[in-house]
This record gives C-alpha cells, sequence and structure tokens, in this order.
C-alpha cells in the first residue's frame, strides 16, 4: 500500500494520482485517537474504519498537524499492527455502513462502531463519503466501490446477519449467520451491485487481493472473459480451498476483479 500511495522508483511503481478517493479500514478491529495515535484495545470479531474517504490531495488536520490524505493514510498504515483474526463479513458489513451513512452503533459485539475513527462519524450515524452526494449527471460517470485485501480465512462472524442488514439500509435485506460468514458477504455483495437493494441508490464495486502463495493456485481473473467464465475457471483450480475459491469469486461477483498480490507490483496493477 505504502508504493501504491507514495510510489517506488526502485520498482518502476508511479504513485497513484490524487484525484484518487481512498479511505481506510481493517478486517479486525484496531482504533486510533484524534492524535493519530494507535490505541491498546482491538477485537478479533469486529471490523473499523480508520480513515475516511477523501481524495489525496485533501487537506487534513489532525492534533495540530495539517498533511494531505495520502499523507495521513500512510501514517496509519505505518502504524497498523496485527492483533486479530480475520471477521470478513462483519469487516465488509461496517465499511458498508459507513458508505451508506448508517449505523451499527447498537450492534454490540457484532460491530465495529466503537473502534471506528470519530472523523468518520456524525452523531449517531456514520457520515457517508461527500463524494457520493453528487447531481445524477456525475454519478452515472463515477465510480466507487470496496477495495478487499486479505490474507486469511474468514472466520468470528457468527452474529453478521443482523449487522449486515443494519448496514445495508434496507428492510428487505435478509442474510444466515455463520463463522465463515460467506452467505452474508454473498448477499451484501449483490446490493452493493444493484443500486435498488442499498440505501445510497448506487452501484458500489467490490474487488477482492489475496496475499500468500497459497492464492497463486486460484486461476487469474481474465477481464477478456464473462462473469460465469470466471467463476467456472476459479472453481476448477487444482489443490485451491474453499475459502480461497470463495473469496475470488467475491471479487468477480462484485464487479471489481480478484488478483493475488504477491508484490506491491501485484497490488498496483490491480488498482489500475
Amino acid at each position: 500500500m505504502r508504493d501504491l500511495l507514495n510510489g517506488n522508483t526502485s520498482k518502476g511503481i508511479t504513485k497513484i494520482g490524487d484525484d484518487k478517493i481512498i479511505g481506510l479500514s481493517t478486517l479486525g478491529a484496531i482504533s486510533f485517537n484524534d492524535q493519530g495515535d494507535l490505541n491498546s484495545g482491538s477485537s478479533s470479531s469486529r471490523g473499523a474504519v480508520l480513515v475516511p474517504a477523501r481524495r489525496l490531495d485533501a487537506q487534513v488536520t489532525e492534533n495540530g498537524v495539517t498533511m494531505t490524505q495520502r499523507q495521513l493514510l500512510v501514517s496509519r498504515i505505518n502504524k497498523i499492527v496485527m492483533r486479530t483474526s480475520t471477521p470478513t463479513a462483519k469487516s465488509y458489513a461496517e465499511v458498508i455502513s459507513y458508505l451508506m451513512g448508517t449505523s451499527t452503533k447498537d450492534e454490540g459485539n457484532n460491530g465495529g462502531w466503537s473502534y471506528s475513527h470519530s472523523s468518520t462519524k456524525n452523531g449517531d450515524n456514520y457520515s457517508s463519503p461527500t463524494s457520493l452526494d453528487q447531481d445524477p449527471e456525475i454519478q452515472r460517470c463515477s465510480g466507487q466501490g470496496i477495495y478487499v485485501l486479505t490474507d486469511g480465512d474468514p472466520n468470528t462472524n457468527a452474529g453478521v446477519n443482523t449487522l449486515a442488514k443494519r448496514a445495508i439500509g434496507k428492510s428487505s435485506f435478509s442474510c444466515s449467520s455463520s463463522d465463515d460468514g460467506w452467505n452474508c458477504t454473498d448477499r451484501l455483495n449483490a446490493a452493493l451491485i444493484n443500486p435498488n437493494l442499498n440505501a445510497k441508490g448506487l452501484k458500489f464495486k467490490t474487488a477482492v487481493v489475496g496475499f500468500g502463495n497459497a492464492f497463486n493456485r486460484v486461476a487469474s481473473y481474465d477481464r477478456n472473459k464473462t462473469q460465469d467464465e470466471n467463476v467456472a475457471a476459479i472453481n476448477t483450480s487444482q489443490n485451491a480451498s474453499y475459502n480461497q475459491k470463495k473469496a475470488a469469486i467475491w471479487g468477480v461477483t462484485g464487479e471489481g476483479g480478484w488478483y493475488s498480490g504477491n508484490s506491491s507490483q501485484s497490488l498496483v496493477d490491480s488498482v489500475n
């Protein structure tokens, strides 16, 4: 991520443009205080939104210091430590709640509201990115979505069904709770793709990057193939686990694609 944001001349990587709007969240909840310091608490069964989505050249003041959004993201990433499990579905729901401007405050141990940074909230709701509040003409030409980086099997997602329903902001939404959370992840993914099924009334894509050599066993995403053809190739991948295949299919059906990320260059390529 640092190479994506700052570039790396030794690797021939050019930093991503200032016009991109990017925020930061985690699979598993850690938190930062208003001075930008990492708090000691964490949760292995919740997600958290650490930095609201802004243009990378936006000016942000924290603890009396003014910096760009790009600099803030790098600062947060540099301070992140791995303390949690992989509550993928719950973390996905937490980010969706932020995008929708809904709330997970009353979700107890399922929601990561208390871990999300104060700058992501407005009263009892998340403060949805201002970039989503555009006139219809601009919206038709814009793209928005969730970019997932994962290196582990999903777990500790029991209870995600109520969190997911509250996050997406539609009373008609339902999904089934499980430890791996895949049913809720799949249904949230479908609701994001269909503007009629989410509170914002917009299409949100989901892209997935799987880190680790194990993901090399999964068939690569091919933009020239149909969604069904990509899914079929993934399902017939030799020696790939159920969860690895599911993660790849999540990105394909989310229309952002799936990528095996074993280097910073592969991560940059997936974004571009």
